[in-house]
């Protein structure tokens, strides 16, 4: 499939040691833009996602205390795989955070 060529074709040229780097560099901004800010947040995270695995989504809570997290039986492409699970939430969330503003 063109997502299997594209992440064989993305780990043989090193873009996860880079895209790494680049992440280490931008996260103390997003967490200070996080902890000052305070942006309505919706966390939909693959409890199975081997990418970014679950014990990455709960760090979030420290500068987000009142995000709303949902953790699904499933993997990095959650959108693929729940979307008829996730499409409800993030409705809900929209509907509840935004289009009240």
């Amino acid at each position: 499939t063109i997502r299997l060529q594209t992440l064989i074709r993305c780990q043989s040229t090193g873009w996860r040691q880079r895209a790494a780097k680049i992440a280490l560099t931008l996260y103390p901004q997003f967490q200070a833009f996080f902890r000052e800010r305070k942006p309505p947040t919706l966390i939909v995270w693959g409890k199975n996602d081997k990418i970014f695995p679950e014990v990455g989504a709960h760090p979030y809570l420290r500068d987000l205390p009142d995000a709303e997290m949902h953790l699904l039986d499933t993997g990095h492409f959650a959108l693929e795989d729940k979307l008829d699970e996730m499409a409800p939430l993030i409705r809900d969330f929209l509907d509840r955070k935004i289009a009240r503003h």
